[in-house]
C-alpha cells in the first residue's frame, strides 16, 4: 500500500474517481451465478485538476449512480 494519508484527510479540489465492483460467486457445475457482494471505492487523483466524465449506459445505471452521489454527498456533510 502506499501512504495515502495526507489526501484522505485534504482532498478538496482533487477530482474524484468513484469506482462499482460486484463480486460474483459462479457455479459452472449448476451454470449460474449470483451477486454475493457490492463495493464501493474513491479516489482522489492529486496530481489531476480534471479526469474523464463516463456517463452510464442506461436509465437504471443513471438512477444507481445518482443516488450513490447524493450518498457520497450526504456522507461527506458528516465530517
Amino acid at each position: 500500500g502506499g501512504d495515502i494519508g495526507k489526501y484522505v484527510a485534504d482532498h478538496q479540489g482533487m477530482p474524484l474517481v468513484m469506482v462499482e465492483v460486484d463480486a460474483w460467486v459462479v457455479d459452472p457445475t449448476k451454470a449460474s451465478a449470483k451477486i454475493s457482494n457490492h463495493f464501493y471505492f474513491t479516489f482522489a487523483l492529486p496530481n489531476k485538476t480534471t479526469c474523464r466524465t463516463v456517463l452510464p449506459g442506461n436509465l437504471e445505471d443513471a438512477r444507481r449512480m445518482a443516488s450513490r452521489m447524493s450518498d457520497d454527498r450526504e456522507q461527506a456533510s458528516w465530517g
